[in-house]
């Protein structure tokens, strides 16, 4: 690159980052610091801190935790995951004190001796992904590791890139929590999986069978090819009572106006209507796919966030087997299927019987109940 395109790549990165840069969020964060750093801290609280501006469906389940351990709850939290409706399905005496502030807000503004105020900090994402600007671990950003009076926990989304720290000793692995438990490479970490979202209900199982598919539609998290091909094996198979929700962005290589008439496209949602459309649902598919690279991750300590929706929202998954024992998933709690399976699997979802279904949902109702409880039990036995 010569001395000219780095000049322009410099100007224009500064350019884009003062366009995006969330002014409101910056009079939020001025605000919100003032209050925190005049705050009467409480006995038994903590302060729940989200750097980034996504994983905001992690912090109702991560809130109901503490909440139910007995400690006054105070989220730091982004503009964007502030106004995106997830916490909607909360009564208004569950929600969290909510604090709006941008990630340079701790950084800059909020006294260190205010935190060391809090029982605990609890940290829900170890890295800061900012578009146009930093990339990296929170702690080395803020140049310091935010910590209560008598102590920190860290949640991890993505074990393998964390283990040098781990290793190293940057990071104390008794401080790590992972949305599913892992004990492999002389690391035991427990789950801790925010599967509450507030007040749910499910659909009956009716004539028509509705399908639900969220997230990013890239070959690296969903193998939607295999799902357009099950589409066109059930209507050469008469099977026409069916219709699929898709919530989130399209890749660029996926032409809308070509997909079959049963695919709903809905694109990005707020919180608040995607809870509408799950309910709708009577099934959740992952779209998972072991044999490709980009969906490998979920099987080595990295957890689907199809997952928490599945339990939460008690929706059985149709799920290739290959990832079944990962996420405690059985032919009594979902709907199981090998490869080029999927037609046969929708097929068999479709012409399930009320009973059968009603047992499905039973049987996810008390995995959901069974990975809170564990959930509780180990946040407590981390803070005892």
């Amino acid at each position: 690159m010569n001395l000219f395109n780095k000049i322009f790549f410099h100007l224009n990165k500064n350019l884009n980052q003062v366009i995006s840069f969330n002014w409101k969020e910056l009079a939020l964060t001025i605000k919100n610091s003032k209050y925190l750093n005049n705050l009467d801290v409480p006995n038994k609280s903590v302060l729940i801190i989200e750097p980034n501006e996504f994983h905001a469906e992690i912090l109702p389940g991560y809130c109901y935790y503490w909440n139910q351990l007995g400690y006054k709850v105070y989220l730091v939290v982004r503009h964007k995951n502030l106004l995106s409706g997830v916490f909607s399905r909360y009564n208004e005496n569950e929600k969290p004190q909510l604090i709006c502030m941008g990630h340079y807000g701790l950084k800059y503004f909020v006294k260190k001796n205010i935190i060391k105020s809090f029982d605990y900090t609890f940290i829900t994402s170890t890295r800061l992904s900012n578009k146009y600007g930093f990339y990296g671990l929170f702690s080395d950003y803020l140049g310091y590791l935010p910590e209560g009076r008598k102590g920190y926990f860290l949640v991890e989304h993505n074990l393998e890139s964390l283990k040098p720290y781990l290793e190293s000793q940057k990071y104390d692995a008794n401080k790590i929590f992972l949305l599913n438990a892992y004990n492999e490479d002389d690391f035991t970490i427990p789950m801790l999986n925010p599967n509450y979202f507030g007040k749910v209900k499910t659909p009956k199982k009716d004539k028509e069978t509705v399908f639900i598919t969220i997230g990013t539609v890239t070959e690296r998290n969903r193998n939607f090819k295999e799902l357009l091909e099950a589409i066109e094996t059930l209507k050469t198979e008469k099977i026409l009572n069916f219709k699929i929700y898709v919530i989130g962005r399209v890749d660029k290589g996926v032409e809308i106006s070509k997909l079959p008439k049963e695919i709903i496209f809905l694109g990005y949602l707020s919180f608040t209507e995607m809870y509408i459309k799950l309910e709708e649902a009577h099934y959740f598919l992952p779209l998972l796919d072991p044999e490709i690279k980009g969906h490998q991750r979920y099987l080595k300590g990295e957890t689907t966030g199809s997952w928490q929706l599945c339990q939460g929202f008690i929706k059985p998954p149709i799920i290739r087997k290959e990832f079944s024992e990962t996420y405690l998933f059985s032919n009594k709690n979902a709907i199981l299927y090998e490869k080029n399976g999927l037609d046969s699997a929708l097929i068999q979802a479709c012409k399930l019987s009320v009973d059968k279904y009603s047992s499905l949902l039973e049987e996810m109702e008390a995995l959901r109940d069974k990975t809170r409880t564990s959930s509780i039990r180990n946040l407590k036995n981390k803070i005892n």
